[in-house]
């Protein structure tokens, strides 16, 4: 088990390293292992944990792969980021910070989602319960991030035109900020809210210093996930917490994981774009704090 310490703890693994930040080691109860989505980073979730969580679960934030101050390994080829190459990185986390047989509830957001839901997918006896936030079976998205996808995958000028787009977004917090607005349907609520400002200050940081090679390699091969057929094997109590009007996921999408998880419960966030956890906060904090009282009650 991790000490309790939320100081940036690198774990290396074959395909790189992966940064981990450790709170509340002293609870008792299931532990849950944060991830973030595409461009963020490892200090995405400290802001805006609900205080349910803070007071009943040893929680622990994870960076995707490629997310400084994690990193790809330098012999990694294109083609080697997968399915696997996800689970791989989690897997490296979970062995290193949980204790010999210990059981973990996975939560994460987008990219963030899909890890929690491939990873209990490929080693249910090491998950007790899932939590996806505008997570995905499928990789392919709409949007902003979308046509970052279109563009990474196209031909030599569209190439540059996606690296050129990545500069721009780590050169200034102003232009990151504002392409956050794309994610959600009301941005005059999200710019006035203290908790996406202070999340912003935690993260802009790493931010700027995300390599384009990372960017690149995530963005040309994310669209060609599928796990849709494996998450039919999640037999964990997973809770899907949907914005209505999400434009990276598409709705219809994130209800037919639903339909495909045989324990699933899910929540969608009326007129709520990417961001429920900012968007509907104190709904969103109802949903997570039930469902954890409802499955694992201190």
């Amino acid at each position: 088990m991790s000490e309790n310490s939320n100081e940036i703890r690198l774990i290396d693994y074959l395909k790189g390293t992966i940064a981990v930040k450790a709170f509340d080691q002293n609870l008792k109860n299931v532990p849950i292992f944060f991830i973030h989505g595409i461009t963020a980073s490892v200090n995405f979730w400290e802001k805006g944990i609900t205080e349910y969580v803070r007071n009943n679960h040893p929680w622990f934030s994870v960076s995707l792969p490629g997310h400084f101050p994690s990193k790809l390994a330098a012999n990694l080829k294109l083609e080697q980021i997968n399915d696997r190459f996800f689970y791989d990185a989690l897997d490296a986390v979970l062995r290193e910070m949980t204790a010999n047989g210990e059981k973990a509830i996975i939560a994460g957001h987008s990219t963030g989602g899909f890890m929690a839901l491939n990873y209990a997918a490929k080693n249910p006896e090491k998950v007790a319960g899932v939590i996806s936030i505008g997570g995905f079976g499928i990789g392919e998205w709409t949007g902003l991030e979308g046509n970052l996808q279109k563009l990474a995958r196209g031909n030599f000028l569209e190439k540059l035109l996606f690296h050129a787009q990545i500069l721009l977004m780590k050169s200034s917090r102003w232009i990151y900020r504002r392409a956050a607005g794309e994610y959600v349907t009301d941005k005059d609520a999200l710019y006035r809210s203290e908790m996406f400002e202070a999340t912003l200050n935690a993260i802009y940081p790493h931010i700027k210093q995300h390599t384009n090679r990372a960017m690149y390699y995530l963005f040309h091969q994310i669209p060609l996930l599928d796990i849709m057929n494996e998450i039919k094997s999640i037999n964990a109590p997973t809770l899907l917490l949907i914005g209505e009007k999400d434009p990276i996921i598409p709705l219809a999408h994130s209800l037919e994981l639903t339909t495909l998880l045989p324990n699933a419960e899910q929540v969608v966030f009326k007129n709520t774009g990417h961001l429920p956890f900012v968007e509907k906060k104190a709904e969103f904090d109802a949903a997570l704090n039930g469902w954890l009282q409802k499955h694992f009650p201190k």
